[in-house]
């Protein structure tokens, strides 16, 4: 046989080894995470095409194994091309300047929560709220069966205001403190939301319940645009005559571009309080954690801190926010 012939033998044999076919699989593992990471930028595009930013925590930790294993095996150029795309994932998901402000001031708390139409545990909802002593909540999908609660928490939270769509699914928000007007009726604030603008010892406050439609197909991707582009417009606008909060389930991660959109056309600022990232959904499975749950503060209101809360029977983590009114900002 030529050399040529005993050379390319070698290579085939080289490549059907265990460590060639180990090579290949870390490759394309490398070749997909890439395309992924990549792909939530063009997430205007189409639906399912965003629905690849969401995962950015998913991708770092899998490059990260994948870095181990290539370690372990010596595979230099593989451990390089991973190390890459741990880095780069790395970059969005952590949260390199994070805001915490401390006040002498009165602190508020602001609890959010999407309770799931089917939670069953409404009674050890109830008592983590109670447990928490907040000055304004938010529950997302609460059915007919919320109203003895709703009404059994005014000896804490006696102002609410709900909307309900039958009796199978609606929102609230509850409040410790009165609106500013009884009569008050706000303007569309886009899609799943419900604002409510109260009266505080700091002065008016703009509280504004988000639940944006989960992007599962183009029509409710579009929809949960369109509410997002609403909501963006009316807290800017309300951001002018009172400080504003908005809270609740955005179905949204930062890592996507409507997410950017909205932060830009808002005027409001994420809360970011921690350098990790947040899980917020879903509870019972681990490996999908991703951030979906919000507060945002127009600029006249300052985070102390912001908390997950326990597992309440959702598929939603409940969400907790302590904050102040910056009263150089207001003068």
């Amino acid at each position: 046989m030529s050399s040529d012939g005993t050379m390319i033998s070698r290579t085939r044999r080289k490549w059907l080894t265990w460590h060639g076919f180990e090579r290949f699989v870390l490759f394309i593992a490398w070749v997909l995470l890439v395309a992924m990471t990549a792909a939530g930028f063009w997430g205007r595009e189409d639906w399912r095409i965003e629905l690849f930013a969401n995962f950015k925590m998913q991708y770092y930790l899998a490059a990260l194994i994948i870095c181990a294993i290539a370690a372990w095996r010596r595979y230099h150029v593989l451990l390089v091309l991973n190390l890459l795309v741990f880095l780069w994932n790395g970059y969005y998901i952590f949260n390199f300047n994070p805001q915490r402000f401390q006040t002498e001031g009165r602190v508020y708390r602001a609890v959010s929560i999407n309770v799931y139409t089917q939670n069953a545990q409404i009674s050890r909802t109830e008592r983590w709220i109670r447990e928490q002593e907040p000055d304004f909540v938010a529950l997302i999908e609460i059915t007919d069966e919320w109203r003895p609660t709703l009404d059994g928490l005014k000896d804490i939270l006696p102002y609410q205001r709900t909307q309900l769509w039958g009796d199978r699914y609606g929102t609230t928000v509850l409040s410790k403190y009165p609106p500013t007007d009884s009569r008050q009726k706000h303007g569309f604030a886009g899609i799943g939301s419900l604002p409510y603008k109260v009266s505080t010892p700091d002065g008016p406050l703009m509280l504004l319940l988000v639940h944006a439609l989960s992007p599962i197909n183009e029509r409710s991707w579009n929809y949960r645009d369109d509410a997002l582009k609403a909501i963006a417009r009316f807290s800017s606008e309300s951001a002018i005559e009172a400080p504003v909060l908005v809270m609740g389930d955005f179905n949204t991660t930062p890592w996507s571009v409507f997410y950017d959109d909205f932060v830009l056309q808002s005027r409001l600022d994420p809360v970011v309080t921690s350098v990790f990232p947040r899980r917020t959904w879903p509870t019972q499975n681990p490996i999908l954690w991703i951030p979906i749950d919000h507060f945002f503060l127009s600029d006249q209101l300052k985070p102390v801190d912001q908390y997950i809360g326990p597992d309440l029977g959702s598929d939603h983590y409940p969400i907790g926010l302590d904050f102040f009114f910056d009263d150089e900002r207001n003068r």
